[in-house]
């Protein structure tokens, strides 16, 4: 990540921190839901509606500060994070078309799984060599 573009994105999320209880409150509910389920909650739809409510709650708090500056900063992070999960899935792609294999594993932080997934299946309808079998672990016992 550039220099820049990490003060940028420090600053929007000391911004979160220091105005928004109720941002503070997801990410303290995400923590101690972690904590207290393991890997049982990030693997979960609860994880994945809190995540998007943290990113609706980034949005409506730093849109309300009017700050350009702020503004900016979010899309900019949500742009850096954006195109990285493209590169992964890419990459991806291309080690499959590159390499015969029969089975592989993707491991992804869980706050970019659902980011992951919907790339995977834009790929999917487009790739002229579709992966067969994708499958995202849920939580439960595969």
């Amino acid at each position: 990540m550039p220099g820049s573009l990490f003060a940028e994105t420090q600053r929007v999320f000391d911004c979160l921190e220091q105005t928004s209880e109720e941002y503070l409150a997801l990410r303290k509910e995400t923590d101690d839901r972690a904590h207290r389920y393991g890997f049982d909650y990030p693997n979960n739809a609860a994880f994945e509606t809190t995540m998007a409510r943290i990113s609706e709650t980034e949005e409506k708090v730093i849109s309300a500060t009017g700050d350009r500056e702020l503004i900016r900063g979010l899309e900019r992070w949500r742009q850096f994070i954006q195109n990285r999960n493209v590169g992964m899935v890419g990459n991806i792609y291309k080690y499959c078309r590159e390499n015969v294999f029969y089975t592989g594993v993707f491991l992804v932080g869980a706050a970019h799984k659902t980011g992951i997934v919907k790339l995977i299946g834009e790929y999917a309808s487009t790739e002229a060599a579709e992966l067969i079998g994708w499958k995202s672990y849920d939580g439960e016992t595969p």
